[in-house]
């Protein structure tokens, strides 16, 4: 990870999630979990996933909740929810991982002209670290 540019913090780094710090106190609750999973054969749907997205619906104050299979297709499935038909112009931010905008814009493999998003890059300004 590259260090960070900001003037008041030149030269230290910013680490998004430091997991090995987290990992003692959350090894045995996430080896449990695969242990149980994997014992079951049920790595989708089913009732680990009906488990999660009830438990996940409470912590977040909402009456509901779709696991999805990874990002993209949570991006997917909230651009529809929200309404966001082809031909919108949807703004994300410049520094977000490739697939954010690949998936949904003028290159996006095996999608027509009529499905696709018009993505707007948002530049954050280094000053200020806002678009």
């Amino acid at each position: 990870m590259p260090p960070c540019s900001h003037p008041d913090l030149t030269g230290h780094i910013l680490p998004l999630f430091d997991l090995a710090r987290q990992w003692p106190k959350l090894r045995d609750g996430v080896l449990d979990t695969v242990e149980r999973v994997a014992a079951k054969g049920s790595f989708s749907l089913g009732e680990e996933l009906q488990a999660f997205e009830s438990e996940y619906a409470g912590f977040c104050g909402s009456a509901h909740c779709v696991g999805v299979a990874n990002g993209t297709a949570a991006i997917e499935l909230a651009l529809r929810a929200v309404g966001v038909a082809p031909g919108t112009d949807v703004i994300t931010v410049s520094h977000t991982f490739v697939a954010t905008v690949k998936r949904f814009g003028p290159s996006a493999p095996g999608r027509s002209s009529s499905t696709l998003i018009r993505i707007l890059v948002a530049w954050i300004q280094p000053h200020s670290a806002v678009p």
